[in-house]
C-alpha cells in the first residue's frame, strides 16, 4: 500500500470532521480510528485535532500537515487504486462491484462534502485530484466511473457524456451590525479557485454588494472558521459556499450569512458530470440520487 493507514485515517477524520463517521468509511470502528490518530500525533509530536461534541477540527499543525500532504495523498491513493487493479488477478475483483469509483476536482471538496458522505453507500471509490489532461482514458479504462469537476475538461465527445448542475450557493458572511470600517475580505483556497474559473468579475460584482466598501484586500485562508470571530467584530468580511459553513458552525450571534447576488440572481458553484456514454442509463440513476437529495438545478 502506498498511503499508510496512519495517514489515510488523518485525511479521512479531517475531510469528514467526525471520528464516527471518519470510521464508518474507513470501514473500522471508532476506538481503533482515534488510537490511529493518538499514534501520529505522538510521532509527530503535536496534537492534530480539537475534538468538540459536535465532531473534530484541525489545530493550526493539523491544517498545515493537511494543506502539505493532502494534494499528494490523493496523487498517492490514485496510484494504488491503478496498480492495484493492473495486478490484481482476472478472478479476483481488484474494487467492490457494489458502488461507483468517483473522482473529484480537488478544489471541490468543501462544496460536495455533504453529498459524498451521505452516498457513501453507492461509492466504492472517492478521490480528490486535480485534472489538467484530457480524461478520456481513464472513464474508457475502468478505473473510475464518475469524474466531477467544475471546469469544461478535454474529452472524446463519441465516448463520454456530460451533464451539468448548479449546486452550493457562494454565501458572504458578515456581522448583524453594520460595522465602521471593512477593510479586508477572506475567502477559502478552494473557493478563490472556482471563482476565478467563472465568466464573472466577482471581484467587482462582490463591491456592489458590499456598500461599505469601496477598495478591500483579498485574504487567502484554508478555512474560514478560523475567522469567525474576526467577523463578528467587523473587522473583515468572508466569502464561502453555502455547504461549508454549516449552522451549528456558526456559533457566534452577530454573524449572518446572505447570497452573493450578481444580476439579481444569487451565483451557484456549476459542476460538471463526466462518464461514459455506453453506461449512461446507470450513471443516470446514481446523478438521480445526487438530484433529489441535493437539489440541483440542470443546465
Amino acid at each position: 500500500m502506498f498511503v499508510s493507514n496512519l495517514l489515510r485515517s488523518f485525511i479521512v477524520t479531517t475531510r469528514n470532521k467526525s471520528l464516527k463517521s471518519g470510521a464508518e468509511q474507513l470501514y473500522i470502528t471508532k476506538s481503533p480510528l482515534s488510537r490511529r490518530i493518538k499514534i501520529l500525533e505522538e510521532r509527530l509530536g503535536c496534537n492534530l485535532f480539537l475534538r468538540g461534541r459536535d465532531g473534530v477540527d484541525l489545530t493550526h499543525e493539523g491544517k498545515e500537515l493537511y494543506d502539505a500532504i493532502s494534494r499528494y495523498y490523493d496523487e498517492l491513493t490514485l496510484l494504488e487504486n491503478h496498480f492495484m487493479n493492473k495486478f490484481t488477478p482476472a478472478n479476483k475483483p481488484a474494487r467492490s462491484s457494489h458502488g461507483y469509483s468517483i473522482s473529484i476536482e480537488h478544489c471541490l471538496h468543501d462544496c460536495l462534502s455533504n453529498l459524498t458522505h451521505s452516498q457513501l453507500r453507492v461509492i466504492s471509490q472517492l478521490i480528490y485530484r486535480d485534472f489538467n489532461n484530457e480524461i478520456t482514458q481513464e472513464l474508457l479504462s475502468g478505473e473510475l466511473d464518475i469524474i466531477i469537476s467544475n471546469k469544461e475538461l478535454q474529452y472524446d465527445k463519441s465516448e463520454i457524456a456530460i451533464a451539468s448542475y448548479k449546486t452550493a450557493t457562494i454565501n458572504i458572511v458578515k456581522p448583524k451590525i453594520k460595522p465602521l470600517s471593512q477593510k479586508s475580505i477572506i475567502i477559502p483556497a478552494t473557493l478563490l479557485n472556482i471563482l476565478d474559473r467563472t465568466d464573472i468579475n466577482w471581484r467587482q460584482e462582490l463591491k456592489k454588494n458590499l456598500e461599505d466598501i469601496d477598495e478591500a484586500e483579498v485574504i487567502i485562508t484554508p478555512e474560514i472558521k478560523n475567522h469567525l470571530s474576526s467577523i463578528e467584530r467587523g473587522e473583515v468580511i468572508g466569502l464561502i459556499s453555502s455547504q461549508s459553513l454549516k449552522p451549528t458552525d456558526c456559533k457566534l450571534n452577530n454573524i449572518i450569512l446572505c447570497p452573493l447576488v450578481i444580476n439579481q440572481h444569487s451565483v451557484k458553484i456549476e459542476i460538471k458530470i463526466y462518464f461514459l456514454k455506453k453506461r449512461e442509463r446507470i450513471i443516470e440513476e446514481f446523478i438521480s440520487v445526487l438530484v433529489s437529495s441535493w437539489f440541483f438545478v440542470k443546465e
